[in-house]
């Protein structure tokens, strides 16, 4: 037990520190995650806007692709706060003024920008994911299932 009234203040200062630090540091970590949950939403929101000049299934290979960048890219861990909204604001605008092929493009221009994780992610994948998109719309290729991708896409952003 400790007796000396100075230490014991000092004990309960350091106590009451390190509890608001772990509080703080864990409501920061939670509003991280809810900020990436909210722009993963973003993302297979658009979906549900296919520009006039690709097919269901070609946008979807899109949308699909961007969804597994935002994964891949680790965000929540290696990005910073500020560049986390900027892309939601970015998501933001382009589901407001209906998205297109650009907007995909910027996406994982940004990505690439935000972590080194993003960045090789779309070396290795977006040349692939241009192949498919391409393959689908010379093809003329449906997707029999648009309206389940569109479904799980619907939730609120």
């Amino acid at each position: 037990m400790i007796r000396h009234p100075l230490i014991r203040r000092f004990v309960l200062a350091i106590g009451i520190v390190s509890v608001t630090t772990v509080v703080v540091l864990v409501a920061f970590h939670f509003y991280r995650v809810r900020l990436c949950d909210r722009i993963d939403r973003r993302i297979d929101s658009l979906a549900l806007y296919p520009p006039s000049d690709t097919t269901d299934l070609e946008w979807a290979v899109h949308v699909y692709w961007t969804h597994n960048l935002h994964g891949n890219s680790m965000p929540l861990a290696y990005a910073s706060t500020d560049s986390l909204w900027h892309l939601d604001d970015e998501l933001d605008d382009a589901l407001n003024s209906r998205p297109t092929r650009k907007t995909i493009d910027d996406l994982w221009v940004r990505y690439s920008e935000m972590t080194s994780l993003g960045a090789e992610y779309r070396r290795k994948y977006e040349p692939e994911k241009n192949r498919i998109a391409s393959l689908v719309a010379e093809q003329g290729l449906g997707y029999r299932f648009i309206d389940d991708y569109l479904s799980f896409s619907s939730r609120e952003p």
